[in-house]
């Protein structure tokens, strides 16, 4: 696992990228001063963890998206095809070609060539509140009608609100939208000049606007120089979590161990235990501030698709019987759905999940074994279940 623990202490995971040149700069996020995190640009590096991937390339273009080489032939396409999300849009652990955007534009090409263009705007661990600020800052100014927008959010997305309701205030107001803060559950258009001023932005926004001197993201730290010098690997003690996910980098043993640990933790543990974790309101907040981004891109023009990307622990029959003991935790195997269909319906929104296409009784069938992302198979899976989504 020497790679591993290595690629770990460069970034301290779990942004786990390194430079295919020894050569280049091995911090890979920077700060837009729109106030996002992006992958800086014209950025060349690998996916490498020793156990599930090895040497998958990775490509990042001028204005801090992943390269998608089937959209190389189609550089006159008619309509953009904007993704917004998290690792699991950007592709993690997978190589360019085996993403699922680019799977999407590779049968796109066949089913209408030229109509669309796909730009994956991915950002590992991007939550929904920096799905929002790259989404109204970079991309809402670049739309043009007959655009499609799919913005991607996952079980960690949908369970986790950090930002609070100022921000919902804020993520409504930019959209031209209020809370109504009596009941909190309805959002209603106001005049807004906030929102005049977003659609009036340079449309040539999609160039990154970086913080000079660059300021990055989890930049190496004295772990990793002490690496270099001795060939010692020294866990991160900051804290329980960031124990384990180091240790996680350093070795296969540790690694089955944690897994089967955590395995017999979820089959033990309290039925209500994993649902008191929840924050109030958080898939509520969620959703708001999804919906005032969906309003901002259709007063451009744009058709918008809020994709669920479900976890493994819930497609995966061989992990959803452990981690719901053995049903009784969920009250149904699709609970990322069940979460999100009444706010779909509540906030009008286009979603689509493919939990129905990913579900599956073979282990590990469309994730990998240890990192838990999807794998090439899933990505296909996710690509094939969009394409009748997108309208020319």
């Amino acid at each position: 696992m020497e790679v591993a623990a290595r690629t770990f202490l460069q970034t301290e995971a779990p942004f786990a990228l390194t430079p295919q040149d020894s050569k280049t700069d091995i911090r890979v996020s920077v700060w837009d001063t729109r106030g996002f995190w992006t992958i800086k640009p014209d950025y060349q590096g690998i996916f490498d963890n020793n156990v599930d991937f090895r040497a998958k390339t990775v490509t990042l273009e001028d204005d801090g998206r992943r390269q998608v080489p089937c959209a190389m032939g189609s550089p006159q396409a008619s309509q953009k095809l904007y993704l917004l999300g998290d690792s699991q849009t950007f592709g993690w652990g997978l190589s360019d070609t085996e993403t699922w955007a680019n799977r999407l534009q590779c049968a796109l090409n066949k089913k209408m060539q030229n109509a669309y263009q796909v730009r994956n705007y991915g950002f590992p661990g991007a939550q929904v509140d920096q799905i929002f600020k790259r989404g109204i800052q970079q991309i809402v100014p670049a739309t043009r009608p007959g655009d499609v927008v799919i913005i991607s959010i996952t079980w960690n997305d949908l369970i986790n609100f950090y930002s609070g309701r100022v921000f919902v205030r804020y993520a409504a107001a930019e959209a031209g939208l209020s809370v109504n803060e009596d009941t909190w559950n309805s959002i209603a258009p106001i005049k807004s000049p906030l929102f005049e001023k977003n659609i009036s932005r340079n449309p040539a926004s999609l160039a990154l606007q970086l913080k000079m001197p660059l300021h990055y993201l989890n930049p190496p730290s004295w772990r990793y120089s002490f690496y270099l010098k001795h060939g010692i690997f020294v866990p991160s003690l900051s804290s329980t979590d960031a124990f384990l996910v180091s240790m996680k980098y350093a070795s296969v043993v540790f690694r089955i161990a944690l897994s089967t640990a955590r395995l017999i933790y979820y089959r033990w543990r309290s039925k209500e235990s994993l649902i008191r974790k929840f924050p109030k309101d958080t898939v509520a907040n969620n959703f708001f501030v999804i919906k005032s981004l969906t309003t901002a891109f259709e007063r451009k023009g744009a058709q918008v698709i809020v994709q669920l990307l479900p976890p493994r622990q819930f497609f995966d029959t061989y992990y959803y019987r452990t981690y719901s003991n053995n049903g009784l935790t969920f009250p149904t195997q699709d609970y990322m759905g069940y979460l999100a269909k009444p706010w779909c319906e509540r906030m009008g929104l286009t979603c689509q999940n493919p939990f129905s296409k990913l579900k599956t009784v073979t282990r590990d069938a469309h994730s990998f074994t240890f990192d838990g992302h999807y794998n090439a198979a899933g990505a296909l899976v996710i690509s094939n279940a969009l394409i009748d989504k997108i309208k020319p």
